[in-house]
């Protein structure tokens, strides 16, 4: 769970510092300036799918946790029928 985490954290934080990035490259107009521009967007782009997979990563995780709940309330169930039965 740690390491999902700290993955989550990673990706925020280079998402957000590709958008600053992206603004400050979009300003210069030469040519050289294009194609950091266009490096940037490129960025942008893999930031979004990044941020796009941790969201997928964290409903998974979601799931997950609910199932293992739903689990541990069916195994406490279970238990306290048991203990009901012996006494």
């Amino acid at each position: 769970m740690k390491k999902l985490f700290a993955i989550a954290f990673l990706a925020a934080v280079l998402v957000s510092c590709n958008d600053d990035k992206k603004a400050e490259t979009t300003v210069t107009t030469t040519d050289s300036n294009t194609v950091i521009s266009s490096d940037a967007d490129k960025m942008s782009s893999m930031g979004d799918s990044a941020k796009r997979m941790m969201d997928k990563m964290g409903d998974s995780a979601n799931k997950m946790m609910d199932k293992m709940g739903d689990s541990a309330k069916k195994m406490m169930d279970k238990a306290a029928e048991k203990m009901e039965k012996k006494h």
